[in-house]
């Protein structure tokens, strides 16, 4: 990506040695970087989702918790000699279905952390976008393709504090 990256930008420049008005085009390029991720750790949104996220997990490990138990003692009683076929075949089923929860259980905590992540980072990328339009910038980077950016171009406080902003005037 970041070869493809500097090639680009190689072109840009080398464009000026052709043509005068590749040349203007090329002084006309605004480019701008953001470290994503200081703007996700300190977006306030980020706060609130992971304490959700939290809540969830505490609450989901206590019912793993549970059903590790139940699963114990089912596995247990259909071991059991004494047990009738019909009754162990039952207890199976009973398994089964534990396990299953157990699963969902495990595929919602994911499936939850996914979406938030999801709605976090297009929060990101719609503030990126905008200030970008409104600014003029060609193009901003993620931070960490850069060897270099003059801090001028860090647009990493200003995309937090917008962020922050719109999220305070959220119901």
């Amino acid at each position: 990506m970041l070869k493809w990256l500097v090639v680009g930008v190689m072109a840009l420049g080398l464009g000026g040695f052709f043509s005068p008005k590749k040349a203007e085009a090329a002084y006309l390029v605004k480019i701008g970087f953001v470290d994503l991720q200081k703007v996700f750790q300190e977006y306030e949104k980020t706060k609130t989702l992971g304490k959700k996220l939290s809540a969830s997990r505490e609450e989901t490990k206590k019912r793993l918790d549970e059903i590790r138990e139940e699963l114990k003692e089912l596995r247990e009683e259909i071991n059991n000699p004494a047990l009738s076929e019909e009754a162990r075949k039952k207890k199976g089923q009973e398994l089964q279905a534990k396990e299953q929860e157990r699963k969902v259980l495990l595929e919602n905590l994911q499936s939850t952390q996914q979406r938030y992540t999801e709605e976090l980072l297009g929060d990101i990328q719609k503030k990126v976008v905008e200030i970008g339009i409104k600014e003029g910038f060609t193009l901003i980077l993620e931070k960490g393709v850069l060897l270099y950016g003059n801090p001028e171009f860090d647009l990493t406080e200003k995309i937090i504090k917008e962020l922050n902003k719109a999220y305070e005037k959220t119901p």
